[in-house]
């Protein structure tokens, strides 16, 4: 039988409890997870050893919060190292759950095109203490490698209500605060592991992959993107700035320095500050249209997301979209923010990113 390839990065599946503080000791947490998985209960565990698991190099291991796009690279390099070995069946990133939504946007972009599947696997709590679903994402992940899922980005996790998701990596949503649960923004992209079976999950997620792969012919854009992230010495920059709202954003304050695109968050309803309820009334730095200012100066394109102009949207809406270089985009926050700092880092011209951003799907990435 091929093996696995765990890629182990940190975060809380890679902790363990000391003076009732959860640190990282990646050592205890190899040991713990693949043990319990040979000593568990899965239809495989009798026929894999210790060396199932070949561990990729990592120079460095982090609680997820502590992400930054330098140590995103080193995490995208090794998996491109190993990624096309002829002993290694699939991949398992092991990964905290506070920025999984974001690795799992950016990996479903970066490896659209890979070979074999990738799993983010994390946990609510260590691999060690009672409660965690730790060694049930785990498991699932491996069995749904082995049983032959079709390659693309995928994250098993079991929700505090017991019911175990495999969610297409490219919509997941951050977990809430105050919450231990994960949930997708495609509902087609999420399944419930035990109520499909297996069979049939096999099946989805292999419909899933080939929407993504047969297509009319790639525009020459998309030929462009794959050749770049293709190159073994590609790396994402810190070219993006994402703004979350809040009441009483100044939006003076921002430094554009650097900045390549602007991914824009929105209130529960799809909404932005404009300033104002009518388009011929004045506004301030308080307002959207202020940034816009700035950035249609400086060539730089926002997106607003997650938000749509569906009917009952409201007028600030189209009031910012009406004030220059700014788009809608019906994807999540984390896969806006990831698209456009690969878009950003390809060194895709501005008067190419809204169409890039709005119109091409690399992996199923819209809602």
């Amino acid at each position: 039988m091929k093996k696995i390839l765990a890629v182990y990065t940190g975060g809380t599946i890679c902790t363990c409890t000391e003076n009732d503080i959860r640190v990282l000791n990646l050592k205890q947490a190899r040991r713990t997870i693949v043990n319990n998985y040979i000593n568990g209960s899965s239809r495989y565990a009798a026929d894999i050893s210790d060396d199932f698991f070949v561990e990729a190099e990592l120079d460095f291991s982090t609680l997820s919060e502590n992400l930054t796009i330098s140590k995103l690279n080193k995490i995208i390099d090794s998996i491109k190292q190993n990624i096309n070995r002829e002993d290694i069946m699939g991949v398992i990133v092991l990964h905290g759950t506070d920025t999984l939504a974001y690795s799992s946007a950016i990996l479903s972009l970066m490896f659209q095109n890979a070979p074999k599947p990738i799993m983010l696997v994390s946990a609510n709590r260590p691999a060690n203490e009672d409660g965690t679903n730790a060694n049930d994402n785990f498991c699932t992940a491996v069995e749904l490698i082995i049983d032959g899922i079709a390659p693309n980005i995928y994250v098993p996790y079991r929700n505090s209500d017991g019911k175990m998701w495999l969610h297409l990596a490219a919509t997941l949503m951050q977990c809430p605060n105050f919450s231990e649960n994960f949930r997708n923004a495609n509902t087609k992209n999420a399944f419930l592991v035990e109520e499909n079976g297996i069979a049939i999950l096999l099946r989805l997620c292999s419909e899933l992959s080939e929407k993504r792969l047969v297509k009319n012919a790639r525009t020459e854009l998309e030929q462009d993107i794959n050749a770049v992230i293709g190159d073994k010495a590609f790396l994402l920059k810190d070219e993006v700035l994402y703004i979350e709202p809040y009441l009483g954003l100044n939006y003076e304050r921002i430094s554009l320095n650097g900045i390549k695109a602007i991914i824009h968050g929105t209130y529960h309803s799809g909404t932005v500050c404009v300033g104002r309820d009518r388009e011929n009334e004045k506004y301030d730095n308080y307002s959207i249209l202020h940034l816009c200012d700035r950035c249609n100066a400086k060539n730089i394109p926002i997106f607003i997301s997650p938000s749509s102009l569906d009917e009952g949207q409201y007028s600030s809406v189209y009031d910012a979209v009406k004030s220059g270089k700014v788009a809608v985009l019906n994807m999540t926050k984390e896969m806006a923010f990831a698209k456009a700092l690969l878009g950003a880092s390809c060194g895709i011209k501005t008067e190419c990113f809204i169409s890039y951003m709005k119109t091409i799907s690399i992996n199923n990435e819209f809602i």
